[in-house]
């Protein structure tokens, strides 16, 4: 590249500039590496001023080493660097403000000269996800949410006096047409009665009102709660302005701001005049979102309430409940809010984790057996306060929890429950209920376990509501709802306040639908996050949902000393949320799978572990397949997916090994393009750190392939498994490799990894990765199996245990991978959904260290007509083996035969038997001799024209299937060997080794000609 006179002098400055620095800053990875820190320190990412200043150093190093693509890249990013840094600095930096500015723009200017000169042939820049500009250009994307802006919190931004009020959040059609008007409470009522989280107000002095926003009310109220308990001042903190003593106070101007955890990030609302202020160190603590509000709110023209309210017990006015119905209407977009639940309002309140565990639809005796540890050990700890265990040595449990449950749809009616003192009382359906305490009643012998549960709606009885008004209608229909039997004083509910209704454990697993509990994040010592976007496909309909997934790496950074303790087990959360900007946006779920890796095998970089079995290594809080390899194995299967429309799902991980990495998929399905979302992982042990690199995937491959009638076989219970795709998989020895694969080593890596490490060696050993992704409601898993060179092009028909090397283990839906590290050579990838009705489209990516040849292996008779026909062993058509003599009273099927042609028959059952023995065998059709009608004449070849069929029996026997086998020794059928068959008659004799078994079959007869293939008898 020929330089100029300016260039020159450019160059003289850059040595200049370098000599200078270079006494200051070392060498500058380029890599940024996030890891997790303490929530008690403020985290600081890697790209300081000083580390920016170092990176443009290098980038003028490495153009003055003429090695252009890499100064390319290197000023870009120091670019975005020095406007990051532009951008977080106060209103009193304008100097530095300005160096900034004009740093960004030198480098800028760099960039475009490299550009230029090079005319095209710069490498394309690879985007680094992990760098702190690319993670704040997320958060920034997600701030709209409804149309108005929700710039990342700042500290010491939270004042709002100054600020102009927004317009106010809609109140939908069905409150607008009772025209009612917004005031300000002062205007209502006595300026001194007139309060702001008053150490009076009480959770049942929360009173929702015509809003269905039971879920915030119930929120609201557990969190008044929980702060009155524990003095926490949970959701109490997120309005401002506030006191030195951290409590929140009445504005003189009467314009308060709010912090909510929205989209990933505690965020703020501001008009438009106001930029959004980012901090570097918010990348990986949790970040807020401030949404500000004046103190108008809506009233009817008799000044009672359109919101959320005090209880007339309640001495004057509390602002605080209305203050956060108002700011998360605004959020979410108006006052005819859809709906929540109440573990998704207390994590926009307090950023504390959800987590749903969903109990009706399994049933109260699973519900008690499942979450019996999660009531006694952690709802008692965290709720009561009655006890404390130190489970995590630097952080007391109580108080560490919040819970609250919510009804279904039923039919629709209200819900008749019996409390604890034996009052009956009706709940409403579809409806949110804190719950204030978990408590033992020791009066009971069996320590019945009881719940104190508030519902905070109470409707209105003089709403100044027409009665013909839609919204009437609602609140008639909801006050018919709440009928208390009996005396209400002595049922519970206060004069003038929500019920307080106790409730057995036991029932509460019976009549609710969901538990919905928040778990303080303080609870994690190592805290880290993530975010990204979902890119759907450019060339899909926009109409059609899509399924995306982006894949990620979790490093758990166990000590050495740690390593050698035996059975010590890992706690891990990872808590998907899905960034929301129109709460009209429907038909989208989420999900979270998760793999967990071994420890690096081989040279850095160069591989990982053996994938595991998830049903034997993770305890996954989710709804996974538990599915064995083998169908005599098989175990309990799981009937729900993974697949939530929630906007957040929380998977649990106790890890039982000291694993070195968990493989993280985010998946989406949906119909809208580049949606957002956070993954946030908190361990209470191990220090948690991304992968921000791929280690050992030199070779990629995607195959484009489908589960169709043909190709969809189920899983290893169904005989049709060997049906599933499969693809014939050569790893290419490694040039360094001193050793070839043998059956035993691959055989030992499933059994066991250390003995396979002793017989093969480090050397022998290859990174690879097969990931499959489908549609969402599609269970899906892959498996690698072990395959000499000889049946290395043959498909596999059962598996064996010592065939198979790995397995993504429980059928996951969406998406299913396995990381191996496995020894050169032939193997066998088997893709298979879970049953033979599911059918879709999947990608298969294979991704390896060294070189991989990839074919499909043709199904079964590829290249043959098939013809199926179905059957069944029923009285009369029973009659076993030939031992029992009444073989020929087993179904029987003809086949003609026109042109001499190569034939094959499988036997096979529609339903999987592992006890019901198979046989199948091809004869001769001869006629019957001693049938009345038998004439010499039509006898001069099995097969004439002239013979009736009524009139064949069974002549020589042409193929059997041999020995009777059952579905544990060949799970695949009975099958005949391929053999040629001249012009003529057949028939085929398909029976079971006893006599009365009755079971349904299908027959597949594969021949390269056409033939016709009947039901004999």
């Amino acid at each position: 590249m020929q330089a100029t006179h300016a260039e020159i002098r450019h160059h003289a400055h850059i040595r200049m500039l370098v000599s200078a620095r270079a006494s200051v800053h070392t060498s500058v990875p380029t890599v940024i590496v996030i890891r997790a820190s303490p929530p008690t320190s403020r985290a600081m990412t890697s790209n300081t001023p000083a580390v920016t200043d170092a990176l443009y150093t290098k980038a003028a190093r490495a153009e003055l080493d003429a090695d252009f693509d890499t100064a390319f890249t290197l000023y870009l990013s120091a670019a975005q660097a020095y406007l990051h840094h532009a951008r977080a600095l106060s209103a009193d930096k304008d100097r530095d403000r300005a160096r900034y500015k004009a740093d960004a723009a030198k480098c800028l200017e760099r960039a475009e000269r490299i550009k230029a000169a090079r005319k095209g042939k710069l490498a394309p820049r690879a985007k680094d996800s992990f760098s702190a500009e690319e993670q704040m250009y997320v958060l920034d994307r997600s701030a709209k949410v409804h149309g108005v802006r929700f710039p990342v919190w700042v500290d010491g931004a939270e004042d709002a006096a100054g600020e102009e009020s927004d317009n106010q959040p809609p109140l939908g059609a069905a409150l607008l047409a009772m025209s009612p008007v917004w005031r300000r409470p002062k205007d209502v009522h006595s300026s001194s009665s007139i309060t702001l989280a008053s150490p009076l107000l009480l959770p049942r002095h929360i009173r929702q009102n015509v809003v269905t926003d039971c879920s915030l009310c119930s929120a609201a109220a557990i969190c008044l709660h929980h702060h009155r308990t524990f003095g926490s001042k949970l959701g109490m903190s997120c309005v401002f302005p506030q006191d030195t003593a951290r409590s929140s106070i009445l504005s003189p101007v009467g314009k308060y701001t709010l912090r909510f955890f929205v989209n990933g990030a505690f965020r703020k609302l501001v008009t438009e005049r106001y930029a959004a202020q980012l901090l570097e160190d918010q990348l990986i603590t949790l970040t807020l979102s401030q949404v500000s509000v004046d103190d108008h709110l809506p009233f009817y023209a008799n000044e009672r309430p359109i919101s959320v309210t005090t209880a007339p017990d309640f001495v004057g006015f509390d602002l605080w409940p209305s203050l956060l119905e108002k700011a998360y209407m605004k959020l979410m977009g108006g006052y005819d809010f859809p709906g929540s639940n109440s573990s998704v309002d207390i994590h926009a309140l307090t950023g504390w984790i959800p987590e749903h565990i969903e109990i009706k639809r399994r049933g109260s005796a699973y519900a008690r057996a499942s979450h019996e540890g999660v009531v006694q050990s952690y709802l008692t700890i965290a709720l009561s306060g009655l006890l404390v265990v130190p489970v995590v040595p630097y952080i007391s449990l109580s108080g560490s929890c919040v819970l609250t449950l919510g009804t279904g749809t039923g039919t629709g009616a209200p819900i008749e429950v019996h409390s604890i003192e034996g009052r009956r009382t009706r709940l409403l359906p579809t409806h949110s209920y804190a719950v204030l305490d978990v408590r033992e009643d020791v009066t009971d012998d069996a320590g019945e376990r009881c719940l104190t549960i508030l519902d905070p709606w109470i409707a209105s009885t003089d709403s100044g509501i027409e009665a013909d008004s839609e919204v009437s209608d609602t609140t008639d229909a909801l006050c018919s709802l709440r009928i208390q039997e009996g005396n209400e004083a002595e049922g519970g509910v206060a004069a003038s306040g929500a019920s307080l209704i106790n409730l057995s454990w036991d029932v509460v697993c019976v009549v609710f639908d969901g538990i919905y509990l928040n778990w303080d994040p303080q609870l994690f010592r190592h805290q880290i996050e993530f975010h990204g976007s979902w890119r759907a496909d450019v060339g899909a309909s926009s109409d059609a949902p899509q399924c995306v997934h982006h894949h990620l790496t979790l490093n758990l950074d166990i000590g050495e000393q740690e390593r050698g303790e035996k059975n010590k087990k890992y706690e891990l959360c990872v808590l998907l949320t899905r960034h929301v900007v129109d709460k009209r946006h429907e038909g989208e779920f989420i999900a979270m799978h998760a793999v967990e890796l071994d420890e690096l095998a081989g040279e850095e970089g160069q591989g990982v572990g053996a994938g595991v079995d998830l049903a034997l290594k993770v305890r996954l809080f989710g709804s996974w397949f538990c599915l064995s390899l083998f169908p005599w194995e098989l175990t309990a299967v799981g009937a729900q997916g993974t697949y939530t429309s929630s906007t957040h799902t929380l998977t649990r991980l106790t890890l039982t090994d000291p694993v070195a990495q968990i493989a993280l998929v985010a998946s989406y399905d949906g119909r809208y393009a580049d949606v957002c979302f956070t993954v946030q992982a908190f361990s209470v042990d191990a220090p948690l750190e991304w992968v921000t690199k791929s280690g050992g995937a030199a070779y990629e491959r995607v195959i484009e392939g489908a589960f169709s009638a043909r190709s969809a076989g189920g899983n290893t219970t169904y005989p049709t498994f060997m049906n599933n795709p499969q693809y014939r998989l050569r790893l290419q020895p490694d040039r360094l490799s001193t050793s070839s694969s043998s059956r035993g080593s691959s055989s030992r890596t499933l059994a066991s990894r250390e003995g396979a490490t002793r017989a093969t060696g480090k050397a022998s050993k290859t990174f690879l990765r097969l990931v499959v992704e489908g549609p969402r409601n599609v269970p899906l898993n892959v498996m690698l199996v072990w395959r000499s060179e000889i049946e290395s092009g043959e498909r596999v028909i059962q598996l064996s245990p010592g065939d198979v090397v790995a397995s993504s283990g429980a059928y996951s839906y969406g998406v299913a991978q396995v990381v191996a590290s496995v020894a050169p050579g032939d193997y066998c990838i088997i893709v298979s959904a879970f049953e033979p009705r599911h059918r879709g489209e999947f990608t298969l990516r294979v991704e390896s260290a060294v070189r991989a040849d990839i074919d499909a292996i043709p199904a079964e008779g590829a290249g043959m007509f098939c013809k199926t026909v179905r059957g069944a062993w029923k009285p009369g058509s029973d009659g076993g083996s030939p031992r029992f003599g009444k073989y020929d009273q087993n179904p029987v099927f003809q086949i003609d035969v026109r042109t001499a042609t190569p034939l094959k028959i499988r036997l096979q059952l529609t339903k999987p038997s592992p006890s019901i023995a198979l046989n199948v065998s091809l004869y001769f059709a001869a006629p019957d001799i001693s049938s009345p009608s038998y004439s010499s004449s039509h006898a001069t070849f099995s097969g004439s024209k002239g013979t009736k069929t009524s009139d064949l029996v069974l002549g020589r026997q042409i193929a059997t299937s041999g020995a009777y086998a059952d579905g544990s020794s060949s799970p695949a059928g009975a099958v005949t060997p391929q053999v040629t068959v001249a012009p003529g008659r057949y028939l085929a004799v398909a029976s079971t080794f006893d006599p009365e078994v009755h079971a349904e079959f299908q027959l597949h007869v594969f021949t390269k000609t056409d033939v016709q293939v009947a039901s004999f008898r």
